[in-house]
């Protein structure tokens, strides 16, 4: 299975920029106050960019995920582009990190 992209900085600037139109499977880690970065939510999409952009938006629901963006956030991600894939290693990631965002504010 193919490696997960490098962190970048998690602005619209840089998804419209980098992130592709792909499906696949992408975190988003937080760096709040002075510890190391967490991640805070794992998702998975059929186009990451549009995906990442909707996370960006005024209309995001996930109250989470509203609330941490005023720290610091990265983002990566993962291109699969079987469904089944994307289940599985989302579903993997979220055992691994155990994210905030993913059990809040939804």
């Amino acid at each position: 299975m193919a490696n997960y992209s490098a962190w970048r900085l998690y602005t619209e600037v840089d998804v419209k920029t980098n992130a592709p139109q792909t499906a696949g499977v992408y975190l988003i880690q937080c760096h709040v106050e002075n510890s190391s970065p967490v991640v805070r939510y794992v998702g998975q999409a059929s186009n990451l960019r549009s995906r990442l952009l909707d996370h960006l938006g005024s209309g995001e629901t996930n109250d989470c995920l509203v609330e941490h963006r005023r720290h610091t956030q990265d983002y990566c991600w993962i291109e699969l582009s079987k469904q089944s894939e994307r289940d599985t290693e989302e579903s993997s990631k979220i055992k691994k990190y155990q994210p905030l965002c993913n059990t809040q504010g939804k």
